[in-house]
């Protein structure tokens, strides 16, 4: 299983119980066209960034539950199988929310496949306010756009394109 670390701080002493760190187990789904030329990616219309469609697992979910719950808000689409765990991210910084001083994420990344026909997305209050649309794209020009886009000083404001940034290029180096 391959990882990527986005770890931008040091991390606290685990015993410290002033430190208030947001913890979130996150699944991202990896999903190719029939040509394997596209990828199926969420468009935020509000930032401009392409990211992998998916999100958080709520409680008593599986990963497989969430992945599928996840795919079908943000895309339309329904997944019809679950291919395999392709990799897993895992970030630390300081936090955007103000209740907390870090932010602590696990995002673990499936190749997917989905039915052809999508039906109406059902995105989440936070979802349409970033104003998502699902888009079919290259992982090149999705990387390229995204890369661009970090050096606009934008990861203050949303520093999930990063990971999202990070993942692309691998997909790239290793001609998946």
């Amino acid at each position: 299983m391959e990882q990527l670390s986005l770890i931008k701080e040091k991390f606290p002493d685990p015993l410290d119980n002033s430190v208030r760190t947001f913890y979130r187990d996150s699944v991202r789904g990896i999903i190719f066209n029939d040509t394997r030329t596209e990828l199926l990616m969420i468009y935020s219309q509000r930032y401009g960034d392409f990211g992998f469609p998916g999100g958080g697992i709520e409680t008593n979910e599986t990963h497989g539950i969430a992945l599928v719950r996840e795919i079908q808000e943000e895309t339309g689409y329904t997944i019809n199988q679950i291919m395999n765990h392709a990799l897993t991210t895992e970030e630390f910084r300081k936090s955007i929310f103000e209740d907390y001083d870090f932010f602590h994420m696990k995002s673990d990344f499936y190749f997917c496949s989905v039915d052809p026909a999508p039906e109406e997305y059902q995105p989440t209050q936070e979802e349409f306010e970033l104003k998502i649309q699902p888009k079919w794209v290259s992982i090149k020009d999705a990387h390229s756009h995204n890369s661009k886009l970090m050096m606009t000083g934008i990861l203050d404001k949303c520093p999930w394109i990063e990971r999202e940034t990070r993942v692309l290029e691998f997909l790239m180096k290793n001609h998946i």
